[in-house]
């Protein structure tokens, strides 16, 4: 039982805000929850803000070592590459939609709301800003890409990245894949493609070119895609969605039940190119 003291003291906001700046973000989002009076104070706080990822935190935005939102790194696992010093280089993290928490038919009423808090959390803490796309397509006959970029003020916040990737067309979703990497001179998650293009194809310039330029982005989407003279289009019988497509179109959905816009990273293409397999 509280005393008299103890009581006055959690009415305080300096005691609350002292003691709250202590707590990991699953408590803090819980003590929203105890009165008006914590809530307002934690909606009032940067410091508070800062620890449950909508407002960046003030260490300069070069740092190299990054802190995971733990909640969206959990809910939204393949998005999140993690530095792993055992993990395999060769084992590419690859966005797995029809695994996401959100396409549960339980689960999408709560997270597909307009004011739904994790479309406002950043994805890192200090905030990513210098964010590059680049996407690949591999056809019989040889090889294509285009580099685009962002610069998110703010920071890159987890609705606009699930955006970007959920605004992509059904052809691409269903013979491609989407990856993200962490840039710098070290990438994580990167595929060893761009690193060593591999004997087949030691000619091309364009990986080469390509990893120069998207280890200066401090995260990088991938998107890449395949291709043969015999695949079938929407329309014809032998066509079969994947899963990952089947997701696509129930996340889709709920955007559209919702009346929600898929409102993308606003990318601005500066490079594309081609090139003829040897």
């Amino acid at each position: 039982m509280q005393s008299v003291s103890e009581t006055k003291a959690l009415r305080m906001p300096e005691i609350i805000t002292c003691i709250l700046n202590q707590a990991d973000i699953c408590t803090l989002m819980t003590a929203q929850l105890v009165c008006h009076m914590w809530k307002d104070l934690i909606d009032e706080t940067p410091s508070l803000q800062q620890a449950l990822f909508f407002l960046p935190s003030s260490i300069p935005s070069n740092c190299a070592e990054r802190t995971l939102n733990p909640l969206l790194a959990e809910t939204f696992h393949s998005f999140f590459p993690r530095k792993m010093p055992q993990a395999d280089p060769a084992e590419v993290l690859v966005i797995d939609l029809q695994a996401l928490d959100l396409v549960k038919e339980s689960k999408k009423e709560a997270y597909f709301r307009p004011e739904a808090s994790w479309r406002r959390m950043l994805t890192h803490q200090p905030p990513m800003r210098n964010i590059g796309y680049f996407e690949d397509a591999t056809t019989p006959f040889g090889w294509g890409w285009g580099q685009s970029r962002t610069f998110v003020e703010n920071g890159l916040r987890m609705g606009p990245l699930l955006d970007t990737v959920i605004d992509r067309s059904r052809w691409k979703l269903n013979h491609g894949w989407f990856s993200v990497f962490l840039g710098g001179l070290e990438p994580v998650n990167l595929d060893p493609f761009w690193l060593k293009p591999g004997p087949n194809r030691s000619t091309l310039e364009g990986p080469k070119v390509a990893y120069g330029e998207m280890v200066e982005f401090e995260l990088v989407i991938h998107a890449g895609s395949g291709s043969t003279c015999v695949d079938p289009d929407e329309d014809d019988e032998e066509y079969y969605k994947t899963e990952n497509e089947i997701a696509w179109e129930e996340i889709r959905k709920e955007y559209e039940r919702a009346g929600m816009v898929i409102s993308g990273l606003n990318m601005e293409k500066y490079k594309e190119g081609s090139e003829m397999w040897d």
